[in-house]
């Protein structure tokens, strides 16, 4: 029986996912895990199946290179996705990947519009007051798509529900298009966590958005409007920042 490589093993799936999924995810996925790859044969670990400790080295080596947290967000996402479809055990659901994720989460922080840093726990008390309302729901869905994304604000509101893919059954992937340091325009794919899904789809649902842009204003009496303008959100964080 012929032995593959993690490499071509990688190829070969790739090649076999070609036409199922966006070209943009696999470019995703084939750079990230060449990535994981490279390093777990510099550490002398295994790449596919990864143990959940190779992976938790891992975060913990991007972090130390000062890696974003959406971007570290995202390598796992990838992993995740390669293990999946290779029908092996998602690592990246154990325990220990889930803590260590969360101590990168916390020490790195995020930023919004990178404007101020939001750590995990600034984003915990603002989500704290966001209600079961429409407000509350679409302000609960911004500050998730936000903090996991990291877009300016000009490109969180620009994301469309006609863009979102569905990777597994806890997480989805948005197609960002609008992009000021896109030059070849040609976009960016941002993986949101569970618990940013279940807000998106939350507020999705009960606004009864079916297409179209996924923030949306909301007036007075109710009506949600077709859209939601950038400048609206600085009032909104504020507004969310005195009641925290």
């Amino acid at each position: 029986m012929e032995y593959l490589t993690p490499t071509e093993n990688l190829s070969a799936l790739l090649k076999h996912l070609d036409g199922a999924y966006a070209p943009n995810s696999l470019r995703a996925y084939r750079a990230d895990m060449l990535e994981f790859i490279a390093y777990c044969e510099a550490t002398g670990n295994q790449a596919l199946p990864a143990m959940p400790s190779t992976i938790a080295s891992f975060l913990l080596q991007c972090t130390s290179l000062n890696i974003k947290t959406a971007i570290i967000r995202r390598k796992i996402s990838s992993i995740s996705a390669i293990h999946r479809l290779s029908y092996l055990e998602d690592p990246t659901k154990h325990p220990e990947v889930k803590i260590t994720m969360r101590k990168v989460s916390r020490q790195l922080g995020t930023r919004f519009d990178q404007a101020f840093p939001v750590t995990k726990t600034i984003l915990d008390k603002l989500l704290a007051v966001c209600g079961q309302d429409l407000h509350g729901l679409r302000n609960r869905a911004l500050l998730l798509l936000a903090y996991d994304s990291m877009c300016r604000r000009s490109e969180v509101v620009s994301l469309r529900v006609e863009e979102m893919e569905w990777l597994s059954d806890e997480g989805v992937s948005i197609l960002l298009r609008k992009r000021k340091t896109d030059q070849q325009g040609c976009g960016k794919w941002v993986h949101l966590s569970t618990e940013a899904t279940k807000a998106v789809v939350n507020w999705l649902e009960t606004a009864q958005i079916k297409d179209g842009f996924i923030l949306r204003g909301i007036r007075s009496n109710g009506k949600i409007t077709p859209s939601l303008c950038d400048s609206r959100l600085s009032r909104i964080y504020k507004s969310l920042a005195k009641r925290a």
